[in-house]
């Protein structure tokens, strides 16, 4: 493996991608403790809420509001 070159990337796309997947990560991570806590619709909802995350990305993605 070697180094990876990352100036290329445009830094609004970069910022826009980790805010994302932070988000989306915790809803689900949430979801699931949640849910081992027995509190099944909170976790649901968390979850819920990781899925619309990840449709907000990709309509923002796909509508060119932030360029690759």
């Amino acid at each position: 493996m070697g180094v990876v070159d990352i100036t290329e990337t445009n830094p609004a796309f970069f910022i826009v991608t980790a805010l994302f997947v932070t988000f989306i990560l915790s809803m689900f991570s949430l979801g699931v403790l949640r849910m081992f806590q027995g509190k099944r619709t909170q976790g649901v909802m968390l979850i819920g809420a990781g899925l619309i995350g990840i449709a907000a990305f990709v309509i923002v993605i796909a509508s060119g509001v932030v360029t690759l």
